[in-house]
């Protein structure tokens, strides 16, 4: 009842009102007479049911706007991946040290236009196997079929990115059935064992110094770095005045610069310290970046892929010349010892240095007394 009466201390009777709401704790008060304990539930009871009544609209609303798994798993895995890219790209715009978002967006280039309507929900070991075999039929820019390497990298945009927006919208990730050892052939890896000939090298050289390229001296100075320290191309592009200390030899690359997000300490030859100090002097007062010429890293891919056209040099991408210097830190720099040539180029196991290394028989047969 919401009028209860209850002997008081003094023998006098007293009423208390009480108002109960469903979901709220009760309110009570008590009066000397029954009227004034009626008048407060007649001024209050109604005011307190209508504002439960509109907190639990409220919550029912914010619910109802609020995603939930169904709608997640609804979602277009195009619409999802864009967002993911924007994000990066947002992200990087407000912190220059936040992580590049360049090669995701280069690979979001690629996979585009060969993603249908599918929903994240439908991503499942059929939709991995139907995308791979789709893929491995379909005839690239460079006029070959897609590799497994770029249907990997497909894969790894696509899991990055369901697993971003799950944590967005709060709900239970979406993980896509991929496996390199299930879904992969055991022999898929199309391991690089390009070397750049000397003849190559005089004429590649010999190209860019005669182009109309404003860039041209940088793109010289990106290669004499490259292949005296095997460092990969956003490393170097990406490269800052702070991060070079020409006295003591040492390159210190941050972590937001490397592939792994590692830093690393890189020991500078003779010849590479040159190459710096000429960077160096270089530099301008509004671009703390060495090869401020540069773009980025795509826009050296996108240069260098044209020159090798050019000059008819097959099968050679700008990569490959990271594998040239690798190879030739560990032909000439004899002093070092594997691990310390691991360190300085990024490598955590000494199986990933020796897919990087393609040794000539002639450079060995000179050292051979």
């Amino acid at each position: 009842m919401p009028i209860s009466i209850r002997d008081g201390k003094n023998g006098k009777v007293t009423y208390q009102a009480t108002i109960r709401i469903k979901g709220k704790p009760s309110v009570s008060r008590t009066y000397a007479t029954r009227e004034e304990a009626q008048n407060y539930i007649d001024k209050h009871e109604k005011p307190m049911r209508e504002d439960a009544a509109k907190a639990r609209r409220e919550i029912d609303a914010i619910r109802k706007k609020s995603p939930t798994l169904a709608d997640y798993l609804e979602e277009g895995i195009r619409k999802v991946i864009g967002l993911f890219i924007k994000d990066k790209e947002d992200k990087y715009k407000d912190n220059p040290k936040a992580p590049n978002p360049e090669r995701d967006q280069g690979v979001w280039a690629m996979a585009n236009p060969h993603l249908g309507l599918e929903k994240v929900g439908q991503l499942d070991k059929d939709w991995v196997h139907g995308f791979r075999d789709k893929m491995l039929k379909t005839t690239s820019k460079l006029k070959k079929p897609y590799s497994y390497e770029s249907i990997l990298m497909i894969f790894s945009l696509a899991s990055r990115a369901c697993r971003w927006r799950g944590q967005q919208l709060k709900v239970s990730q979406h993980i896509i059935p991929f496996s390199v050892k299930e879904d992969f052939p055991k022999d898929w890896q199309n391991k690089r064992t390009r070397r750049i000939l000397p003849q190559e090298e005089a004429k590649l050289r010999e190209y860019i110094a005669n182009s109309k390229s404003p860039a041209k001296k940088q793109w010289l100075l990106l290669l004499d770095l490259v292949f005296e320290t095997g460092a990969r191309t956003q490393e170097m592009v990406l490269a800052e005045e702070l991060e070079f200390d020409p006295n003591s030899r040492v390159w210190d690359l941050p972590a937001e610069h490397t592939k792994k997000k590692t830093m690393r300490n890189i020991p500078l030859s003779p010849k590479a310290t040159e190459t710096v100090t000429q960077l160096l002097s270089a530099v301008e007062s509004d671009e703390p970046r060495v090869f401020h010429q540069i773009s980025n890293p795509r826009a050296a891919s996108n240069f260098f892929h044209k020159t090798f056209k050019k000059l008819g040099f097959e099968n050679i991408r700008l990569h490959d010349t990271r594998h040239e210097g690798i190879s030739r830190l560990v032909s000439k720099q004899r002093d070092l010892k594997v691990e310390e040539i691991m360190a300085m180029v990024g490598h955590r196991s000494f199986g990933q240095l020796l897919d990087y290394t393609h040794l000539r028989a002639d450079e060995m047969a000179k050292r051979m007394v």
